[in-house]
């Protein structure tokens, strides 16, 4: 298990919080869409959400939910970038330095 704790700084921490935020409470991904790319439905990324950082990260609906946010926040053509600065503080940079630490972890 990745200890969240030693492993991400506290900004990373906060980064993956507002993109959990932004997938679930936004409106970057339409409903009917949503299981298709997360593989996992809305639900299951908000209780990711509301347990972050203290999750399993060996469950893997929780690096479907982390991975996933920070992934299709990126890449998916939601058009909402102004709304997305409203959840998470960080560029688009920032977002994918991050996601490809975590990938690099493990998650």
């Amino acid at each position: 298990m990745i200890d969240l704790g030693s492993e991400l700084t506290e900004r990373a921490r906060e980064i993956v919080a507002g993109c959990l935020a932004a997938t679930v409470q936004g409106e970057f991904f339409p409903e009917w869409e949503f299981q298709t790319l997360f593989g996992v439905d809305r639900s299951v990324v908000a209780r990711v959400m509301a347990e972050w950082p203290s999750v399993d990260t060996e469950d893997w609906t929780v690096r479907a939910a982390v991975v996933g946010a920070l992934n299709h926040l990126l890449g998916y053509p939601h058009g909402l970038d102004e709304e997305l600065s409203k959840y998470a503080s960080a560029s688009p940079e920032e977002m994918k330095e991050l996601l490809r630490r975590l990938v690099e972890l493990g998650l």
